[in-house]
């Protein structure tokens, strides 16, 4: 092994660098890293990286040292498994890939042949290969398993030290912004990162004030600092946040030319934000603004386009929460239509899915105590267990579902004087409340049952 560089990080850091350099230099450590040894190597990680996004002068260089110290970790472990732990493997390459390319003699031998390997030269003349760092990381997370922490805080670190290298700019500083981004999210998502969130949040606002509106950079910026402010706003319920973030997609849908690949996305995220206004505030005007966007996207939008089912859905929902303002008879039409057709085309898995199946129960169930339609009560009772089977358990969705559900049963029940049903809604119900995620859900489900 090289020599590793002498300690330079703060007193803060240097013990959990000095606990890894220990276990590096003991022979007789077993092959596989235990749980404490990716404890600490994330938490290194984890320090370095906020060092460097908070502008510490000498930060840069001593997350350098420490992506020395953690690659050779895992490549060490690499070799005392026969090379067969891809995971490590993986780690030991993207930690490696910014040493190598500033000092390849501090790195094992071999790493920079298999680095060329990996990272293609971005242009004959040699230009510096960050562009490929990120298809790197990108991998590694990607393979890792969800929410393994090491790893998106190894991808995070590469990819800062990427957005220092890169020129002013460029496409490989956009790259590496909106990636950083991403990755940063996912671990807020996956760990509860607050610290993540707001570096995320930063980066995302500073991507979108260096766009020109109407470029693919503003759009794309847009898009990811709208998905960041939603985190922030399902976490605090600021509702300023959640009119920056309507505000700036706004704008992007209006300056995006028509056909342009973020389109369909930027509308379904606007529409989305806009139902999350009407539900915390009220705001009818929110939801006809929902819809028409929605409306005017679908009217553009081939029959044919991969996303038109999953955009017909969301209008379907926010019709259906329409609905249930004005009870409109004809919109209930409407909204069954939309519903059945779109679930033609939603994958099983999209999480949209549910939402639309409870729009499309709900609509039934309102035609049917208008019209006595035993057919439409039987459709949306089914619809509802669809909701309930295709749902994640342990999620707000989940309990929504089970009362999508227990509506239906019991609008059997008062037409037809379906006790079964009754009964059904009502054991579905105290369920819902022993399963709750949180208080307020129990408190729906709880004042749901009383209400049958």
């Amino acid at each position: 092994m090289a020599p590793l560089p002498a300690a330079g990080v703060t007193a803060g850091r240097e013990p959990v660098r000095s606990r890894l350099v220990a276990r590096l230099q003991d022979d007789d450590a077993p092959i596989a890293p235990d749980a404490e040894v990716d404890a600490d190597a994330a938490e290194l990680l984890e320090a370095e990286l906020h060092a460097v996004l908070s502008g510490e002068p000498d930060a840069p260089a001593y997350c350098m040292e420490a992506l020395v110290v953690l690659g050779w970790l895992y490549w060490q472990r690499c070799l005392k498994g026969g090379m067969a732990d891809d995971r490590c493997l993986g780690l030991a390459l993207v930690l490696f890939a910014p040493v190598a390319a500033g000092n390849p003699a501090v790195v094992p031998d071999v790493v920079p042949a298999a680095l060329l390997r990996e990272l293609p030269r971005s242009s004959p003349s040699g230009e510096h290969p960050v562009g490929a760092w990120i298809n790197l990381v990108g991998e590694v997370v990607t393979k890792a398993e969800k929410g393994d922490r090491t790893a998106l805080l190894a991808g995070a670190a590469v990819l800062a030290m990427g957005l220092g290298m890169s020129p002013p700019h460029s496409e490989n500083r956009r790259r590496c912004q909106d990636n950083l981004v991403h990755v940063l999210s996912s671990l807020y998502e996956t760990h509860h990162d607050s610290a993540a969130l707001t570096q995320a949040v930063r980066l995302a606002r500073w991507s979108v004030a260096d766009a020109t509106p109407g470029t693919d950079a503003h759009a794309r910026g847009v898009r990811r600092l709208a998905e960041t402010l939603r985190l922030v706003y399902d976490a605090t319920g600021d509702h300023v946040v959640l009119t920056e973030a309507i505000e700036h997609v706004r704008v992007a849908v209006r300056e995006c030319p028509p056909g342009h690949e973020e389109l369909v996305d930027l509308t379904n995220i606007l529409a989305g934000l806009l139902t999350s206004r009407h539900s915390a505030t009220g705001d009818t005007s929110s939801l006809r603004e929902a819809a028409d966007v929605l409306r005017g996207l679908l009217d553009e939008l081939p029959a044919d386009h991969p996303l038109h089912a999953t955009s017909s859905g969301h209008l379907a929902t926010v019709l259906g929460r329409q609905h249930r303002a004005d009870s409109d008879p004809a919109q209930a039409d409407e909204i069954v239509a939309l519903c059945r057709s779109a679930l033609t085309g939603i994958p099983r898995d999209h999480p949209v899915r549910p939402r639309v199946l409870a729009a499309l129960t709900d609509a039934l169930v309102v035609r049917a105590r208008r019209t006595g339609s035993a057919d439409d009560l039987d459709e949306a009772i089914s619809s509802a267990r669809r909701a309930v089977a295709e749902v994640p358990t342990g999620t707000r969705v989940s309990g929504q579902a089970l009362h999508t559900l227990a509506t239906a049963l019991a609008a059997r029940h008062e037409q037809f004087d379906d006790t079964a049903a009754f009964d059904e809604a009502v054991d579905l119900l105290e369920r819902g409340v022993s399963a709750a995620v949180n208080e307020v859900e129990r408190a729906n489900l709880r004042f749901n049952l009383a209400a049958l």
